[in-house]
């Protein structure tokens, strides 16, 4: 926990000076900290963060695939307070974009605390897919390059 901290404090402090570019490695750090650590609801204060410092920068697209990721780990972990953070930060992605009929849908959960129910198809669907990718990202990462190229025949005619 002192290591996420003392990350925290300094990704904070990169904000305050303007170096957003270096915050934002700093956010990302800290998300993979606390991935593996499983502390979910500091992941979702990175993905927070992240967000707003690519908003500091007009990334807004960037933005709001990070909100959007935030609100599927809320759902994921059924933390609504969470899941009504992320559609106000989704919405204002959106009014930055110029799509004002999804900015205002994502705005009007957010200030009337409509959460997605437990077992909202939508929250299923998502969530299976999003286990999915990271299912194979698992996969994908504990592969060797020797297991990757002794499944390539060079000699096979690939015409």
């Amino acid at each position: 926990m002192f290591s996420y901290l003392i990350q925290k404090i300094y990704a904070d402090f990169l904000i305050e000076i303007r170096e957003v570019k270096e915050a934002i490695t700093q956010y990302n750090k800290l998300k993979n900290f606390c991935q593996h650590n499983q502390l979910w609801k500091y992941k979702l204060l990175a993905y927070d963060q992240m967000g707003y410092c690519y908003r500091l920068v007009w990334s807004n697209l960037v933005a709001l695939k990070i909100y959007k990721k935030m609100l599927h780990l809320a759902w994921e972990q059924d933390l609504q307070d969470w899941e009504i953070k992320a559609y106000n930060n989704i919405s204002l992605q959106y009014n930055y974009l110029g799509k004002i009929e999804k900015a205002l849908s994502y705005n009007l959960r957010g200030m009337n605390g409509v959460v997605e129910k437990k077992d909202s198809k939508v929250k299923e669907i998502v969530s299976n897919m999003l286990r999915n990718k990271w299912d194979f990202r698992k996969v994908d990462s504990d592969m060797s390059n020797s297991e990757i190229e002794d499944g390539y025949d060079s000699d096979e005619d690939l015409n």
